[in-house]
């Protein structure tokens, strides 16, 4: 029972890991560069959205791989719209 758990497991990893690359590389490439509206054209419109009492915007965006697995992409532009900053996290 523990080594199919651990198959599912491992399996799961993989697949994730091979879905979102390419998320990853364009963000990481956007930083201090794209828009707002560059961003929107690529990933579609963001899953939320929350405007900061210091004029920045952070948005978030889900991506679930099969069942078992979401990873969210929290990305923070600043007053101009400017993709400054963003991270990825478990949902």
């Amino acid at each position: 029972m523990k080594w199919r758990v651990w198959v599912v497991t491992t399996v799961a990893a993989l697949s994730l890991t091979a879905c979102t690359p390419w998320r990853m590389a364009y963000l990481r490439d956007s930083v201090n560069r794209a828009t707002q509206d560059e961003i929107t054209a690529r990933l579609g419109p963001p899953h939320a959205a929350r405007a900061l009492t210091n004029g920045e915007t952070v948005w978030r965006y889900q991506s679930y791989q099969g069942d078992l697995l979401c990873l969210e992409y929290i990305l923070r532009f600043d007053q101009a719209g400017v993709l400054r900053q963003w991270t990825r996290q478990g949902c």
